[in-house]
C-alpha cells in the first residue's frame, strides 16, 4: 500500500489500453528485471533534472474535459527538491502554477491559490512526504512519479516493481531519441498504468496511467486517528472533534464518488531534457513570484497583511454586519430596484455574487471548510468535475433534471425546479424561486434570497449560503450546516444525525426536524421570539444548543432551573420588547 496521501491523490490517475501488440523479441528481458533496473538506476544517481508535461482526458459522467500541465523537476538526495508547474484549465486566464520545494532545512509547498487580498500564497509544511504527498494531485503526479524512485521521503513506498501487478512487457517503442521498452500492469489505484523505459539510462521517459479503476475497486485508505490530525494541520485548521468529523465525512463522501463517478480516461506524463548536474542547496531555494508566507497551503492565516477596508459603491464599511463580512444588501437592492434592463440587473447580480462569496469564504473558515468545493472554484477557477453540466446565461425558466451530478450556474434568478444527484456546486446569483431538489453530498450557495414557497430539499450532507433572507424553505433529511446573512420567515427543516444553522438577521419561521430528532446547533444574531424557541426546543432533539442575540426575555441561559433531559439549552444576550429599535 502506498503512503495515504499519496494513495488519496493518485486516484485521479491512469492508462488506456494499446489496440495491438506486435510480436516480442524473443532475447527480450522479462519485465520484472527492466523494473528492477529502472530503480537500481535512480538509487545511483546523486541528482535528477528534468522538463516535461502531463497531459489528462478525463471523462466523469458522460462530461469530457482535457488538462495540460507543464512542469520542472529538480532533485537532489537525500531530499532536495524543487518541483514547479503551471496547469492550463482550457479556459483563458486560468493556468494555475504551483510549487513544492526544500533545500534540506524546510519543506514548503504552493498550492497557486489566491489570497482574500489578492495575490498568492505559500506556506511551510511539517515534512517532506506530506509535502510532496499534497503536490501530487495538483500537479498531476509530476511530484511523484520520480521522485517516489528518488528521494529518501518516499522510503517506506513500496517499490515499482512491487506494486505493478502482472506486470507484462509490451511492444518495443522510441520516444523522441530515445529506444524504450514499454512495461504495463495494474496497480492498487488504476485498472492499468504504463511505463516506457529507455534502454540505454534505464529512466522512465514517459508513463500512462488510466483512471479507470482496478478489477474490485480502488480501497480508499483508512486514516489513524494521528493521520487525521496531521492532515488538519496541514489545512491550517485547529485539531477539534468536529474538524475530526468533517475530515472523516470528506473521505466517506469522496469513497462513494469514486464508486459512482463513472471516472474514465487518461493521463500521460512525458519526461524531457533529462540530466544529472552538479547542483547545491541554493539551487533548491525558493519563493513564488509575488506570493506571501501564510499558516496554511490553502491561503489563509495570520502572515497575510488584512486588505484595505473597500470603499466602492455596494462595500460600504458601515454594512459589516455581526459576522465581520461585507455585504451591504441594501445597497444591493436599491441598485437592482433601479436597473433598467435585464442585462443591467445581471451586471450587479455579478458584482454582488463577488461580495457573495468573500462572506462564504469567511463561513468556510468557521465553519471548518463546509464549503471546500466551492473554494477550490473559487480560487483556482478550476471545477474538479471538469465543468458546469448546465449553465443558465441569465434567469432560469425550464426545469433542469441531471441524475448524474454535476454542477449547475444560474447567473441571475431560478424560476424553474431543479433536481440533481450528487452535485458538488449550485451557484444562484440571485433568488431562489422554485424548488432545488438534491441529494449525496453538494454545498448551494444562492446569492439573493429563497422567495415564499420556493427552497431547498435535500436528502444527504447539504451546505447552504443564502445571502438574503428564507421566506420559503430549507429541508435536508441527512446532515447540513446553513448560513442565511437575512432573516429567516420561512421554515427550517433539520436532518440526522445534526443541523448547524447561524441566522445573521432575525427567525420568526419554524423549525423542526424533518425526520428523527437528532442534534440541532442554532446561532441566530438578531430577534428570536422565546415563543419559537420553546416550540422548538419541545421537539425533544438528542442535543439542542442555541445561542440568541435578542429575544423578548431577559438575557441569560435557559430553560430557567437548569436544562433537563430533551429540553436543550439556549442564551439569550439582550431583551428587546416588540416595537423597541434594534442597536
Amino acid at each position: 500500500m502506498r503512503t495515504h496521501l499519496a494513495q488519496i491523490t493518485l486516484l485521479t490517475f491512469a492508462v488506456a489500453v494499446l489496440a495491438t501488440t506486435p510480436a516480442l523479441p524473443q532475447d527480450a528481458p522479462s519485465p520484472e528485471k527492466i523494473l528492477r533496473e529502472v530503480e537500481a538506476a535512480y538509487k545511483a544517481l546523486d541528482t535528477y533534472k528534468a522538463e516535461g508535461t502531463v497531459v489528462s482526458d478525463i471523462e466523469m459522467n458522460g462530461r469530457k474535459t482535457a488538462t495540460e500541465t507543464t512542469f520542472s523537476i529538480l532533485l537532489k538526495k537525500p531530499n532536495l527538491y524543487l518541483i514547479t508547474w503551471t496547469a492550463n484549465m482550457g479556459m483563458p486566464g486560468m493556468d494555475q502554477t504551483g510549487a513544492v520545494w526544500s533545500d534540506g532545512t524546510q519543506p514548503y509547498l504552493s498550492m497557486g491559490l489566491g489570497t482574500a487580498a489578492g495575490g498568492k500564497s505559500y506556506s511551510k509544511m511539517q515534512r517532506d512526504d506530506m509535502a510532496l504527498a499534497s503536490a501530487t494531485g495538483i500537479s498531476d503526479g509530476a511530484a511523484f512519479t520520480v521522485p517516489s524512485l528518488f528521494l529518501a521521503a518516499f522510503k517506506n513506498q513500496p517499490s515499482l516493481s512491487s506494486e505493478l501487478k502482472n506486470a507484462k512487457l509490451e511492444a518495443d517503442e522510441k520516444v523522441g531519441e530515445e529506444d524504450c521498452y514499454v512495461v504495463s500492469g495494474a496497480t492498487a489505484a488504476s485498472k492499468k498504468e504504463v511505463y516506457w523505459i529507455s534502454k540505454s539510462k534505464h529512466l522512465i521517459v514517459k508513463c500512462m496511467r488510466s483512471l479507470e479503476s482496478p478489477e474490485g475497486g480502488r480501497a480508499m485508505p483508512e486514516l489513524t486517528d494521528a493521520q487525521i490530525a496531521e492532515t488538519i494541520k496541514t489545512m491550517g485548521q485547529e485539531v477539534t472533534e468536529a474538524s475530526k468529523k468533517r475530515v472523516k465525512e470528506m473521505m466517506k463522501s469522496a469513497a462513494e464518488t469514486a464508486k459512482t463517478a463513472n471516472l474514465k480516461g487518461s493521463s500521460t506524463e512525458t519526461h524531457t531534457n533529462v540530466s544529472s548536474p552538479e547542483l547545491a542547496a541554493k539551487d533548491f531555494q525558493y519563493a513564488p513570484p509575488g506570493a506571501t508566507l501564510r499558516d496554511s497551503p490553502f491561503g489563509f492565516g495570520a502572515k497575510e497583511p488584512q486588505p484595505p477596508a473597500p470603499s466602492a459603491a455596494g462595500e460600504n464599511p458601515a454594512a459589516v454586519g455581526p459576522a465581520g463580512y461585507v455585504l451591504d444588501r441594501a445597497a444591493f437592492a436599491a441598485q437592482l430596484a433601479a436597473a433598467r434592463d435585464d442585462k443591467e440587473r445581471l451586471v450587479i447580480l455579478a458584482k454582488r455574487w463577488n461580495l457573495v462569496m468573500l462572506a462564504v469564504a469567511f463561513c468556510d473558515v468557521v465553519e471548518n471548510m463546509p464549503f471546500h468545493s466551492a473554494m477550490a472554484q473559487r480560487r483556482s477557477g478550476f471545477l474538479v468535475t471538469g465543468g458546469w453540466s448546465h449553465r443558465a446565461a441569465g434567469d432560469l425558466r425550464k426545469p433542469v433534471v441531471n441524475p448524474n451530478g454535476g454542477a449547475i450556474l444560474v447567473e441571475g434568478d431560478c424560476l424553474a425546479d431543479v433536481k440533481i444527484a450528487n452535485g458538488p456546486l449550485v451557484y444562484i446569483y440571485g433568488d431562489l424561486g422554485a424548488t432545488l431538489e438534491v441529494t449525496g453530498q453538494c454545498e448551494v450557495i444562492v446569492g439573493g434570497s429563497i422567495r415564499e414557497g420556493a427552497g431547498i430539499e435535500g436528502d444527504g450532507i447539504v451546505q447552504t449560503f443564502v445571502g438574503g433572507d428564507v421566506a420559503g424553505f430549507i429541508r435536508n433529511r441527512g446532515s447540513s450546516m446553513s448560513w442565511v446573512h437575512g432573516s429567516v420567515t420561512g421554515e427550517i427543516g433539520t436532518g440526522n444525525p445534526s443541523t448547524r444553522l447561524h441566522v445573521m438577521g432575525d427567525f420568526s419561521g419554524t423549525l423542526y426536524p424533518v425526520g428523527e430528532a437528532s442534534l440541532l446547533y442554532l446561532d441566530v444574531r438578531g430577534f428570536m421570539p422565546s415563543a419559537v424557541i420553546e416550540k422548538t426546543a419541545a421537539a425533544r432533539y438528542t442535543e439542542f444548543n442555541a445561542s440568541i442575540g435578542e429575544s423578548d426575555q431577559p438575557r441569560g441561559f435557559y430553560p430557567a432551573g437548569g436544562m433537563r433531559v430533551g429540553e436543550g439549552s439556549w442564551a439569550i444576550h439582550r431583551r428587546r420588547v416588540a416595537g423597541e429599535p434594534k442597536i
